[in-house]
């Protein structure tokens, strides 16, 4: 399922996202952290929020035979926008 703006802005360094298990309330609980984690969004883009606080959109892809990443950052006042929407 695709990352909503909500929780891209909500990603907060240090404090990565868990999926309730099956059974349990819908909510999301939050997993202190001294690593950077990412929020998948579709088809090998994801979203890397580093402890420093840093958000960085990636790609990955293969090239001949090579696995590569392709990296935007976002400034930290610029809020989270979905990379196919801009111009």
């Amino acid at each position: 399922m695709p990352l909503t703006d909500t929780q891209i802005r909500s990603a907060k360094p240090g404090l990565k996202p868990v999926k309730p298990k099956k059974g349990s309330d819908d909510r999301v609980v939050f997993v202190a952290t001294t690593k950077p984690f990412k929020l998948y969004y579709t088809k090998g883009l994801y979203l890397e929020v580093d402890p420093s606080g840093g958000k960085y959109w990636r790609f990955k892809y293969k090239f001949s035979k090579r696995k590569e990443n392709l990296t935007r950052c976002l400034p930290r006042g610029e809020p989270g926008r979905c990379p196919r929407t801009e111009g």
